[in-house]
């Protein structure tokens, strides 16, 4: 059988209510617009991946509300 397309799990995720980002990760595929936006900027969000690897959950967390509320 052929593996699942991102389109599938994407489709399974939300039939299940389940994260699709996790569902995908778990199928060592990421969503198609991650994928993208990663295209756009390889370097620069390497380089980000990367250094918050190692980031307590917390720690992301916060990141990402400054980053959405605009505190930065």
């Amino acid at each position: 059988m052929p593996p699942f397309s991102s389109e599938n799990i994407i489709r399974l995720s939300e039939i299940l209510d389940l994260n699709s980002d996790e569902l995908l990760a778990r199928a060592g595929r990421i969503s198609p617009d991650l994928e993208s936006i990663i295209r756009a900027k390889p370097k620069l969000l390497a380089s980000v991946l990367r250094q918050m690897e190692n980031l307590p959950d917390e720690a992301i967390v916060h990141l990402v509300r400054e980053v959405t509320d605009g505190k930065w």
